[in-house]
């Protein structure tokens, strides 16, 4: 699945890494389905010219998400798609030549996995020098190791979305039940990851499992790579990921919870009775919102019921 905004110059060659996917003599069966999402640029035509012209046997289904944001390009396609697997490729993502047989191996090992991810490598134009620095943001661009080994990943970590791999049915579930609070917004991936954990899937590592990122010169240019890294400081992300968390580490798992209901109870009264202030403060309003009911804020509620709804859900 490619969900692209204005990415008609990336587009050909993932197009051209996706025909070279090794399917084990065609045990493995795949589709390719891009969706246009918003783009002002030439994308969409181009997408249907490869899909007329693609000689591969795989076919390729092009449409077309007016609004904005990459999870409404998702639902879009998600009732579309064929088979029971989804892997999220960006437009800039090359998919090494063994990647569905990797994952295939995955799935087959542990069936509880849910979302898989692997390890991404920068492309970059030939002839151009990454610059050192970047390798002290690579991470934030998914790129590099996502963790030291392969194995499961808890809530804490979570996976990338670019080249992740997603059981199709729950992944469906997560995007459609409870409107998600990302979904025009950075860390849609993320939000993705801690439902499907809520349902009761496993997050799973594989370093065998690995991508390409191709980034164009531009991208690598020092201003825009600080334009990049504030955008993602002052996203709603930012608001929205810690309640996730500590939801998880309290609400769900339920550490010390008495303890901690206890602390930010009295601590609660105390701003109230202005013995302290810290009412600006980001912890104090997340602790106020899990261990008390006062000051619920509306990302709470909705994470809370999407954690109720997942309990109804067999899976």
């Amino acid at each position: 699945l490619i969900c692209t905004y204005n990415g008609e110059k990336n587009l050909p060659a993932t197009l051209d890494h996706l025909k070279r996917l090794n399917t084990d003599h065609n045990r493995l069966l795949y589709e390719i389905v891009i969706v246009d999402n918003a783009s002002t640029d030439g994308t969409y035509s181009l997408a249907c010219k490869y899909a007329a012209d693609y000689s591969n046997s795989v076919s390729i289904t092009v449409l077309q998400e007016p609004k904005q944001g990459k999870v409404y390009a998702m639902q879009k396609a998600l009732p579309l798609l064929k088979y029971d697997y989804v892997v999220i490729c960006d437009d800039d993502n090359w998919l090494q030549e063994d990647y569905l047989m990797i994952a295939d191996e995955v799935f087959e090992t542990y069936p509880k996995v849910g979302v898989l991810g692997g390890m991404s490598k920068l492309a970059v134009e030939e002839g151009f020098e990454t610059p050192d620095w970047f390798w002290k943001v690579a991470p934030a661009y998914a790129v590099g190791r996502q963790v030291e080994k392969p194995g499961f990943v808890d809530y804490k970590q979570n996976l990338w979305g670019a080249g992740c791999i997603i059981k199709k049915e729950p992944f469906s579930f997560c995007i459609n039940q409870v409107e998600m609070l990302l979904a025009n917004d950075r860390g849609e991936d993320t939000e993705i990851c801690y439902r499907m954990l809520m349902l009761g899937y496993e997050l799973y590592y594989e370093d065998r499992l690995v991508l390409q990122h191709f980034m164009p010169p531009n991208r690598l240019r020092w201003d825009a790579v600080t334009l990049f890294l504030q955008i993602n400081k002052e996203s709603y992300r930012q608001e929205v990921l810690p309640k996730y968390h500590l939801f998880f580490k309290y609400y769900i798992y339920k550490r010390f919870r008495w303890l901690s209901k206890m602390k930010w109870s009295v601590i609660y009264m105390c701003n109230r009775l202005g013995f302290v202030d810290s009412r600006s403060d980001k912890n104090y309003r997340n602790g106020v919102e899990i261990f008390t009911d006062f000051g619920v804020s509306n990302e709470f509620k909705r994470i809370n019921t999407f954690y109720k709804l997942s309990k109804t859900r067999i899976n």
